[in-house]
């Protein structure tokens, strides 16, 4: 004869209900993965609009700063410009950026400089002319 731990407990009319709620689980489950998924997706796509827009709105805020900058220089050289010369300002370009410097080139060309320089005035043994150590010699 063939016993079952729930043979008695679990009427035939309910068996497989546990599977089909696991799969409703399941199911529910996946639903909220994906909204998740797409929501994720959704919220970067909006940052990266936004960060656009700070970009834009930090840009024209240096652009105001530039212009009241001018203006401000202008009014201390002219007590009363013309419409001329507040115009001039706007056709002036900016100054341009400031190339950035090879580090390494730098770190390689420098010390070197600074090495034969210091070389020479130590075959020189100049003794200090000025300053807190007048009177000091070399290296």
């Amino acid at each position: 004869m063939k016993t079952t731990l729930f043979a008695g407990i679990v009427p035939r009319s309910q068996r497989g209900v546990a599977l089909v709620t696991v799969l409703l689980m399941l199911a529910m489950m996946s639903a909220m993965a994906v909204a998740l998924v797409y929501k994720v997706n959704h919220e970067q796509h909006l940052q990266a609009a936004d960060s656009g827009n700070t970009a834009a709105y930090y840009g024209a805020e240096a652009g105001m700063e530039k212009m009241m900058s001018d203006l401000s220089l202008l009014y201390t050289q002219i007590a009363a410009p013309t419409n001329c010369d507040i115009a001039k300002l706007q056709a002036t370009p900016p100054p341009p950026p400031i190339p950035k410097t090879d580090c390494a080139l730098a770190q390689s060309v420098i010390p070197k400089l600074v090495q034969k320089e210091l070389l020479g005035l130590a075959a020189q043994n100049r003794p200090n002319s000025s300053g807190s150590f007048h009177g000091c010699s070399g290296i």
